[in-house]
């Protein structure tokens, strides 16, 4: 447990930092984008940790050597960061657009 509470501490951590610091782009926005912002945010985040756990262990099942089992782990991994982040930047684009915040 002392691994995933630092990941997570370091997480939430993170996570005010960039709240506190970019509090009053965040008061410009109304009260309906902040929530779509929030739930875009909590359902990325299930989908990318399901993909990456579930998906990234069935699809490395078929592959028997362990070094290309590893090498395969991380570049899944990086795809579906790759790929959450530019749907998360693209929805942020759409909320900053919606709100007049260039």
């Amino acid at each position: 447990m002392g691994a995933l509470g630092f990941a997570a501490f370091l997480f939430f951590s993170l996570l005010l930092f960039i709240l506190v610091r970019n509090k009053e782009l965040i008061k410009k926005i109304n009260l309906k984008h902040k929530v779509i912002v929030v739930i875009i945010f909590v359902v990325l985040l299930l989908i990318s940790t399901s993909t990456i756990y579930y998906a990234g262990n069935w699809l490395a099942a078929f592959i028997d050597h362990e070094t290309l089992k590893f090498a395969f782990r991380i570049i899944w991994t990086l795809i579906i960061i790759s790929v959450s982040s530019r749907i998360w930047e693209s929805m942020l684009r759409r909320v900053k657009r919606d709100s007049g915040i260039v």
